[in-house]
C-alpha cells in the first residue's frame, strides 16, 4: 500500500509538471519556431517561460524514469540492477513504452539543454526547438502512461 501512495503522489506531481509545461508551451506558440534572432531579443517574461519549459521537461522526464518506471517494473516483472537500456527494453516489451530509443533521445536532449550556452543563440534555438517537439511528445506519452498505470495501483 505504501508504494501505491508513493506513486499516487508522483502522479500528482507529474500532472502538475505536465500542466505547467503545457501552459508555457501554449504561451510561447507565437515565437515558434525559435530562431537565433528571436532568442537574442526575447523579453524577460518570454525567457522565463522558456526556463519553465526546460525545467518542467527535465523534471517530468526524471520523475518518470526514476519513480514511475521502477514502480512498473517492480509490479510487472523481475526488477533488478539492470542497465537503463535493459529496463527501457523491458518496458517496451511490456507495452509501457513504444520505443526505448525515443526515451534515450529525451534524456539526450534534456542533458544538452541544461548546459549553459550563454550567447550561442543558434545552438540554443536548435536544441530548444527539438526539446519543444519532444516536450509535446512527452506530454502525450504521460497521458497514455497514466491510463496504463491504473491497473497497477
Amino acid at each position: 500500500m505504501k508504494k501505491t501512495l508513493f506513486i499516487t503522489h508522483y502522479i500528482t506531481i507529474l500532472n502538475l509538471h505536465a500542466k505547467r509545461l503545457v501552459d508555457a508551451l501554449t504561451i510561447l506558440v507565437p515565437l515558434m519556431p525559435l530562431t537565433e534572432q528571436k532568442l537574442a531579443t526575447l523579453a524577460s517574461v518570454e525567457s522565463a517561460y522558456l526556463e519553465v519549459i526546460y525545467s518542467r521537461f527535465g523534471k517530468m522526464q526524471d520523475a518518470i524514469a526514476t519513480k514511475i518506471f521502477p514502480f512498473i517494473l517492480s509490479k510487472t516483472s523481475e526488477f533488478n540492477d539492470q542497465t537503463i537500456i535493459d529496463k527501457l527494453n523491458r518496458l517496451e516489451k511490456l507495452g509501457y513504452l513504444n520505443d526505448a530509443q525515443w526515451w534515450l533521445e529525451l534524456r539526450e536532449i534534456r542533458n544538452k539543454i541544461v548546459h549553459d550556452y550563454d550567447d550561442d543563440y543558434d545552438s540554443i534555438a536548435t536544441d530548444t526547438n527539438h526539446l519543444i517537439k519532444k516536450a509535446n511528445e512527452l506530454i502525450v506519452f504521460w497521458e497514455e502512461l497514466k491510463k496504463k498505470l491504473t491497473p497497477l495501483l
